[in-house]
């Protein structure tokens, strides 16, 4: 939607850091107009459906001006390589706008005792086996509901719930999989009032809210450690899934989202292919090159009851669940051996569910959803 833009012109300013999203611009004239600066919408959306642009172009938000996510944009008629080729948006008249001033590398450095207790955590979700299973179309412990009590095994889980779960702070028994209400027992990235929202928990969001929020930088020049939060991107991540709409906007096209564990190993919710619905794999050459944004989590003080780092979920073994055919590339990307976390001798298997978003929602091989994010 094009808007009134008030004030003379000035200086465009980009900054990414804590704290401070994309940029701050200074312009003239109506929204959508070319002025002697640059070009202004107010999202993406209205970006993206605009035809005949050229130079620079500021965006005031992702999805709602000042939403935290606005970018500055440079327009291209042939599309970069890397990363800068995978969050590229892509025009109505075919030509490329490419973010500009995005940071290379991170700006804080890894909380060691944080790091150890989240990697800890993320791990029994990994231990519930066959108790969880990829699903974005039902509930997870992220929407506030009971889920053991509301739903049947194997409980739903996605990439980004599961992310979303660990940087709360829980680990898989202290969820709502398990418990009658969800407890933060170590440490936990403040969401804010979005942790439990519906509509919040898909991948391209949470890469949203970190760049918003957070210390984020494009991952092409590495830089990442144990704990961090890989995103990955493809120029089309609607072709991740067949429930999303032409007009869909993802976030830097993100559809996939995993935690760091070091030694070139991933933990993340791969598809519904996998072995269980939170596994550990190789962080595959086809999977890296699709790396885009790399978020560092910024840690709050853990609650004082908090169990040993090295608690886990109880479980028992499974009977392998039946897969369901798909043929999505991520998914058949994701079908290559998985290193399955080794479950404690003699436990009993507990509850678990997912889903995305809290509910319907978030893809991570199916991609995750567009607009309502």
């Amino acid at each position: 939607m094009l808007r009134p833009l008030a004030g003379a012109l000035g200086a465009l300013v980009v900054a990414l850091g804590l704290g401070s999203p994309a940029l701050a611009a200074a312009g003239a004239g109506p929204l959508g107009q070319t002025t002697s600066t640059a070009t202004h919408f107010d999202t993406v959306a209205d970006m993206k459906a605009a035809s005949g642009l050229s130079g620079t172009v500021v965006t005031d938000g992702d999805e709602e001006a000042g939403d935290g996510s606005g970018m500055t944009f440079q327009i291209t008629s042939t599309l970069p390589e890397g990363a800068l080729g995978g969050i590229a948006v892509s025009l109505s008249d075919g030509q490329y706008a490419v973010p500009q001033g995005l940071a290379t590398s991170p700006s804080t450095s890894p909380d060691p005792e944080a790091v150890e207790d989240l990697l800890s955590r993320a791990r029994t979700f990994a231990e519930a086996g066959d108790d969880l299973v990829w699903d974005s179309s039902r509930l997870t412990p992220l929407s506030g509901e009971v889920v053991h009590s509301t739903m049947s095994r194997p409980y739903a889980v996605t990439c980004s719930s599961f992310v979303g779960m660990a940087l709360a702070g829980w680990d898989y028994s202290h969820t709502t999989y398990v418990a009658d209400e969800n407890s933060q027992v170590g440490y936990g990235v403040d969401f804010g009032g979005v942790l439990e929202d519906k509509g919040f928990w898909s991948a391209n969001n949470l890469a949203s809210w970190f760049y918003a929020n957070g210390d984020v930088w494009l991952g092409s020049e590495g830089g990442y450690e144990p704990g961090d939060v890989l995103f990955f991107s493809e120029q089309d991540p609607r072709g991740q899934s067949d429930s999303v709409q032409a007009d869909d906007v993802f976030f830097g096209n993100v559809y996939h989202t995993a935690i760091y564990l070091g030694d070139n190993q991933l933990i993340h919710s791969t598809g519904p292919s996998a072995d269980g619905g939170v596994v550990v794999t190789q962080f595959w050459a086809s999977l890296e090159a699709d790396l885009s944004f790399v978020a560092r989590p910024s840690w709050g003080t853990p609650p004082a009851s908090s169990p040993p780092p090295r608690m886990r979920a109880r479980t028992r073994p499974g009977v392998r669940r039946t897969v369901r055919a798909r043929t999505l590339r991520l998914a058949r990307t994701l079908r290559l051996p998985t290193t399955r976390v080794q479950r404690t001798p003699g436990r009993g298997r507990r509850d678990g569910s997912g889903g995305g978003r809290g509910g319907p929602g978030p893809g991570c091989p199916a991609g995750p959803p567009g607009r309502g994010r």
